[in-house]
């Protein structure tokens, strides 16, 4: 009983059953170990000490340093922060996708790391992982013109310029006004003049199964 108590709590925290499949790994969330002990002395320390060589642009020995003695415990929220801001002055994008898919994996239920993750991927060039990252927000936060729009760039530079006038639709529902929707609908429907693209109505893609 207190087992499904959590699960029910963990769903009613996420959203609907139906929301996507990743929701289908709510009742393994419990196993992962989210109770991360706090820093010691000696670790705040080094963290100091990697912050510093963060700020004199030392950023390989900032990370060398934090991968040594916070292996196991990275997610911590400063060191988490710490390495993150590396990642993106060192513009490593791919590990810093995968170090936001990691923390995801802790609390799947925020949604608003969906989005980052996304983005993230988008600029390691990762395009079907950002869709289906961002598809996932939409299963859960429809309405979500920042998400939509985030899509339908996606499509655009994946060419699947009919799912991009889709997704730019669905902008238009919540926001009639959208002027970033409307000037991205417009370059789109340029392209697909350009290029001579008359099959508009082609198939949605099929968004590879989420794995997260």
């Amino acid at each position: 009983m207190k087992l499904t108590y959590r699960i029910v709590k963990e769903i009613a925290k996420v959203g609907n059953l139906k929301d996507d499949l990743s929701l289908l790994a709510v009742k393994f969330v419990k196993q992962i170990n989210t109770n991360i002990p706090d820093m010691t002395n000696k670790e705040k320390n080094i963290l100091l000490q990697a912050t510093k060589l963060h700020k004199n642009n030392e950023n390989k020995a900032a990370l060398l340093l934090l991968k040594e003695h916070f292996d196991h415990k990275y997610l911590l929220l400063p060191v988490f922060n710490l390495i993150k801001r590396i990642y993106l002055v060192e513009k490593d994008y791919a590990n810093y996708s995968k170090l936001l898919i990691r923390y995801h994996l802790l609390y799947p239920e925020k949604n608003e790391n969906l989005l980052k993750i996304s983005k993230a991927l988008v600029l390691s060039n990762q395009l079907e992982q950002a869709m289906d990252y961002a598809e996932c927000l939409r299963l859960r936060e429809p309405f979500n013109e920042e998400n939509l729009i985030h899509l339908a760039k996606i499509y655009k530079l994946a060419s699947h310029y009919n799912v991009a006038l889709r997704r730019l639709n669905e902008v238009f529902e919540v926001n009639p006004n959208s002027q970033e929707a409307l000037t991205l609908k417009e370059s789109i429907e340029t392209i697909i003049k350009q290029t001579k693209v008359m099959n508009i109505d082609e198939p949605i893609l099929e968004l590879s199964k989420f794995d997260y």
